[in-house]
């Protein structure tokens, strides 16, 4: 088997005229009980079609080839017309249809009046007589939109959107065809594209939408509901006087990528590979919004940080459209927001809205320095904070004045988001959509000052980053009520598709609050979280009033009784030993992958030059298979028998990708044999084939999976240091094997490396 990972940049090279239309890949939710036919959704995405080539009846064999493009920070997916420059596709109308869709273009010819008409047509399967009194025959075209560039000079900087009425055309069976005509219209220098295109029926059935919204390292206490000052956030206050607001709620990570992706599938961070060995969410899962797109909902995400916007992330998955802008400020977003909610009404939505205000640097201007922070204050951070290197490292130790006013400038931040959630909520009350909206509010993280001797976020499990803000505001959720049973976001996932009335894929793990709301769900369950960024490889676990965190490296457990010490100080593990005993098998059996896995990563470094890393990689007993991530064009690896021969480059830029190959041994199967160059030469300071304080210099080296049993420390400020290869291996379960449970072996080999008490 030989792979080579096409360019996945921004814009391929197109060799003629070409014509795109948004393309999300999506696949069905699985059917209620009973197989009961649905009733046809009030509107259908086209995206997920197989659309019909030019004026032929069949299918072209291949079908039109995706990408996704950008245009003004939109990211949208993209299919390439062929040469015959028109795509057709099959619908069916209603009464009271209509189409809308956005469209751009990017060119490098003079475009002239007269060169290029973009037309979009109706054929008919039947005869009908129209709305005004014309005898429409069956296969003749009725014009739906015609525009020239000079008509619609946008579409050279922006998605122009447009919605069109179908009402003069009779119900029916039929076609929507895009063309473009002139005589310019096949130069390879011109690049027109289609996104969004949907057919609907805005009158049909009462909408049901979603906003979900998601702020980005916001601690549960920084919030007025939650005991901050009236000052901070007093519409957030007023929101949750309409809602039910959890107080013990969790999230599955104290970092970003991880939370956000159990957040939208329902899964944990190991189940679905969104974690820090792979930098991105799979496309193997199925979020939210695939699941929604099929069933005619318009489905878009406004964000401003990397990890959920750069073309890898994985977060586009089900989304017509995705708006990222880097550190985009709150009311930008709300901008944003309330432009794809306007342009999604009549339609049900899904909306995704991040903020990333609270995030280091704190710099909330000078109107939250004034309504937060002491006057008096006169040291080195009067109006930004920008230290966080030298506080997190721990190179500089703050003063008490400093620190507190870098948590005033921190609720500043957290001020001015809810100052734009402000006109947000307005803008949803005043078209009535408020009523027809769940709204879920949540963060991903919180932030650390120090409560645990550390800065910022993603070295720990303690509460101060997972112990989250959720309000949730709609049917099923009682207005100001206060509930103190024991949830997580990962159960935000099936909240939403129970509020839809929609079936819940078997392998979520989340429960729908709505049945914690009812008192359905006792208060036992446990609630898992896991994946830190940096330090030593940590999980935890919730069994109100338990909280357990196992450390993957050390072996070692500590346990917290959260009712009567919820600052997290006394350590009880060595008093209760069942309990934490208990604790630790269970985080050890819901957080091991399922399968056995040997991991080879070429991690980024900001700092030097790309270095280009070749070697072999042999798996005695044989290889199952291969999965690499995050691979660009350039980048290369071969399998042969038992044999991996790889080429690949590290990455230069900041929060590019770590690379990444997974290697599955064939059952039995547990030694690996690499031999690694970098440039052609042995570099000794280069490979890290037993943990990242110990290089082999020979850069040769023979590994046991059970070496790394759980994992291996992870990286410190990878990008900081020189580009490098590491290995590490996990050992999994069978996929038979119940991941609950563990089976007597496992649990006496986790007990002889101390993972586990006697």
């Amino acid at each position: 088997m030989a792979y080579r990972i096409g360019n996945t940049g921004l814009i391929l090279p197109i060799a003629r005229f070409s014509c795109a239309f948004v393309l999300i890949l999506s696949i069905t939710a699985c059917n209620p009980p009973g197989g009961v036919a649905k009733p046809p959704a009030p509107a259908r995405s086209l995206l997920p079609e197989t659309p019909f080539v030019g004026d032929e009846t069949e299918v072209r064999d291949p079908p039109p080839v995706a990408e996704r493009r950008v245009i003004n920070e939109c990211s949208v997916g993209c299919w390439v017309l062929p040469e015959e420059a028109k795509l057709r596709f099959p619908v069916e109308l209603r009464p009271s249809a209509r189409l809308s869709f956005r469209m751009s273009a990017l060119t490098r010819i003079p475009v002239h009046i007269g060169d290029l008409t973009i037309k979009v047509e109706y054929v008919p399967g039947e005869a009908h007589t129209s709305s005004d009194g014309k005898r429409i025959e069956p296969g003749k075209p009725v014009v739906i939109y015609q525009t020239t560039p000079v008509d619609s000079p946008d579409i050279f900087r922006d998605w122009c959107f447009v919605d069109c009425s179908l009402d003069h055309l009779a119900p029916g069976k039929g076609e929507v065809c895009f063309s473009a005509t002139g005589p310019i219209a096949g130069n390879p220098g011109l690049d027109l594209m289609f996104g969004e295109p949907v057919v609907y029926h805005p009158d049909e059935r009462r909408h049901r939408n979603v906003l979900l919204i998601g702020v980005d390292t916001l601690r549960q206490d920084s919030l007025t509901p939650y005991g901050a000052s009236t000052k901070v956030t007093p519409n957030l206050q007023k929101l949750s006087d309409e809602s039910t607001l959890f107080t013990q709620n969790r999230s599955q990570a104290p970092w970003t990528l991880p939370s956000f992706a159990s957040m939208v599938t329902g899964r944990l961070p190991s189940e679905i590979g969104a974690t820090i060995y792979t930098g991105f969410l799979p496309d193997r899962n199925t979020t939210i919004a695939e699941i929604l797109l099929p069933e005619g909902y318009a489905t878009g995400t406004i964000c401003s940080n990397a990890w959920l916007g750069n073309e890898q992330s994985g977060f586009q998955q089900g989304m017509e459209e995705l708006w990222y802008e880097y550190n985009a400020p709150a009311d930008k977003s709300v901008d944003k927001a309330i432009d794809f909610i306007t342009r999604s009404s009549g339609k049900d939505w899904f909306c995704f809205l991040h903020f990333i205000d609270p995030h280091v640097p704190y710099a909330p201007g000078r109107k939250y320095v004034d309504l937060l922070c002491d006057p008096a204050y006169d040291g080195p951070f009067v109006e930004v904070f920008n230290a966080v290197e030298q506080w997190k490292s721990g190179t500089t130790t703050p003063t008490a004045s400093d620190l507190e006013q870098a948590r005033n400038l921190y609720l500043g931040e957290v001020a001015r988001v809810d100052d734009s959630l402000e006109t947000l909520f307005e803008h949803l009350r005043q078209t009535g959509l408020m009523d027809e909206t769940l709204v879920i509010f949540a963060a991903d993280h919180g932030e650390e000052f120090f409560d645990h001797g550390g800065f910022e976020h993603g070295q720990s499990q303690y509460d101060e980053l997972v112990h989250t803000p959720l309000i949730i505001r709609g049917p099923g959720f009682a207005k100001g009520r206060r509930m103190d049973s024991n949830v997580g976001n990962i159960d935000i996932f099936p909240t939403i598709l129970s509020y839809l009335e929609m079936p819940i894929p078997d392998n979520v793990v989340g429960t729908p609050l709505q049945q914690v709301a009812t008192g359905e769900i006792s208060n036992d369950r446990m609630i898992f979280g896991e994946d830190n960024s940096r330090g030593t490889l940590r999980k935890f676990a919730v069994q109100w009033p338990y909280k357990c965190i196992l450390d993957f490296v050390t072996g070692e457990s500590r346990l917290y009784d959260l009712e009567k010490n919820p600052k997290e100080t006394e350590d009880l593990g060595a008093e209760d030993k069942a309990t934490t005993r208990q604790m630790s098998e269970r985080i050890a059996g819901a957080m091991i992958p399922e399968q056995t896995g040997l991991h080879i990563w070429i991690t980024r470094s900001y700092n030097e030059a790309p270095q280009t890393f070749t070697g072999t990689l042999r798996v005695p007993g044989g290889i199952e298979r291969v999965v690499a991530f995050r691979l660009l064009g350039g980048d290369s690896y071969e399998v042969k028998d038992d044999t991996i021969t790889f080429s690949i480059t590290s990455s230069l830029e900041l929060l590019g990708p770590n690379k990444h190959l997974l290697i599955i041994p064939a059952k039995g199967a547990d030694t690996l044999e690499a031999s690694i160059l970098v440039g052609g030469q042995v570099r000794p300071d280069r490979f890290f084939p037993y943990g990242i304080d110990r290089p082999e210099p020979s850069c040769a080296a023979t590994v046991n999976i059970r070496d790394f049993p759980l994992g291996p420390e992870l990286p410190l400020s990878i990008e900081e240091n020189p580009a490098g290869c590491y290995i590490w291996g996990v050992r999994g379960f069978d996929s038979e094997s119940d991941r609950v449970t563990l089976d007597q072996e496992t649990k006496d080999q986790l007990r002889s490396l101390g993972y586990l008490g006697d």
